[in-house]
C-alpha cells in the first residue's frame, strides 16, 4: 500500500485485509499520519519511509523489494476488501496457471456502481473501463481481460520476473496514472494472461487524495502518449483503423497535452520521460524473444 493523505481512510481499508497476509505500507508523504494510522490498525505492517513522494509506481516498486511472497496484492489505502475477496483472487490464480494478474469487481463505496471491472484497450496507450458507473448487476462476466486497474490488484511474482519486472513492475517516472496500463501491456507481451473475476469484491471511495485537476487530466494526458509509444507494435503502425483511432484520441487530449507544456511541475519532466521511450520498447519482453 502506498500511502498518501490517508489519515482518513487507512485504518478502513487495513482492518479488510486478512490478519495473516502481510503489509507492506511506503509512507509517500512525511509526516501526515498515514502511518500511525495504520499501524494502530496493523501494528505488525513494515512501515517504509523514503523520505520523500515516490508517486504510486515508484512507491509500490520499493513495497516489492520488502515482500518475498508468491502473490502480491495492491490495495489504495481508499479500498478495502470483501471479507473472501482476497481469498477468491488467490484460488482464481492457483486454477490458472498462465494468470499473471487478477483483478476483482471493484465497487464506489458511495452508490454502488461499478469502478472498476476491467479495461478494453481503445488504441495503444487509450484505454476504457467495462461498465464503469453502471449498477452492480450488468458486471461483465469473469475471464480476460487486456488491461486492469492497480487499484485492487492481485500479481503474481514469477509472472513479474518472466516480464523482466521485478521488483520494478511499474515505470516509475510516470509518477501517477496509467502505470497499471502500461503493465498490462508488458505483461500481454510476455504471453501471461489478465482476468476479471467478478465474484471477487472490493470497494473504493474514489479521488480520496488526488492533486489539482487541471495536473491530472495533464499526467494522465502525457502517460497515455508514453505508453502508448512503449507499446504501439508494427500491426497497430500500419493498420489504418488503429492509427485512425489513435489519432482521434491524442486530438482529444491534445489541450491536456499542451499542458504538460505550460505547468511547470510537468514541463521539467516531459523529454527526458520521452527519451526513455526506446530504451523501454527494448527491454520488453515478447513471446517471440
Amino acid at each position: 500500500m502506498v500511502l498518501y493523505r490517508s489519515t482518513h481512510c487507512i485504518e478502513e481499508s487495513l482492518a479488510s485485509l486478512p490478519a495473516p497476509h502481510g503489509a507492506v505500507l511506503v509512507e509517500n508523504l512525511p509526516g501526515d499520519g498515514s502511518s500511525e494510522a495504520a499501524l494502530r490498525v496493523r501494528p505488525d505492517a513494515k512501515v517504509i519511509r523514503p523520505g520523500r513522494n515516490l508517486g504510486f509506481g515508484g512507491g509500490c516498486n520499493l513495497a516489492f523489494r520488502h515482500s518475498t511472497a508468491p502473490y502480491l496484492l495492491l490495495l489504495n489505502p481508499d479500498a478495502s476488501l470483501h471479507r473472501d475477496c482476497l481469498d477468491v483472487l488467490v484460488a482464481h490464480m492457483e486454477a490458472n496457471p498462465r494468470c499473471g494478474a487478477a483483478g476483482p469487481l471493484v465497487l464506489r463505496s458511495t452508490d454502488g456502481t461499478i469502478d472498476s471491472a476491467g479495461m478494453e484497450r481503445l488504441a495503444p496507450g487509450w484505454t476504457r473501463d467495462r461498465n464503469r458507473g453502471l449498477p452492480s448487476s450488468s458486471a461483465p462476466e469473469g475471464g480476460s481481460v487486456q488491461c486492469l486497474s492497480a487499484g485492487v490488484l492481485l500479481l503474481r511474482r514469477s509472472a513479474l520476473e518472466d516480464a523482466g519486472r521485478f521488483p520494478d513492475a511499474f515505470w516509475t517516472d510516470l509518477f501517477l496514472y496509467s502505470e497499471d496500463v502500461e503493465l498490462s501491456f508488458a505483461l500481454h507481451r510476455r504471453g501471461w494472461d489478465l482476468h476479471f473475476e467478478p465474484r471477487a469484491l472490493a470497494f473504493h471511495a474514489v479521488g480520496g487524495s488526488n492533486p489539482p485537476r487541471r495536473t491530472i487530466r495533464a499526467m494522465s494526458a502525457r502517460n497515455r502518449l508514453l505508453t502508448g509509444m512503449v507499446h504501439s507494435t508494427r500491426k497497430d503502425l500500419i493498420h489504418l483503423p488503429t492509427l485512425l483511432r489513435w489519432a482521434w484520441r491524442i486530438t482529444l487530449d491534445l489541450p491536456r497535452l499542451v499542458d504538460n507544456f505550460l505547468l511547470p511541475e510537468l514541463r521539467r519532466c516531459f523529454w527526458p520521460l520521452v527519451g526513455q521511450v526506446g530504451e523501454r520498447r527494448r527491454n520488453l519482453r515478447t513471446t517471440d524473444s
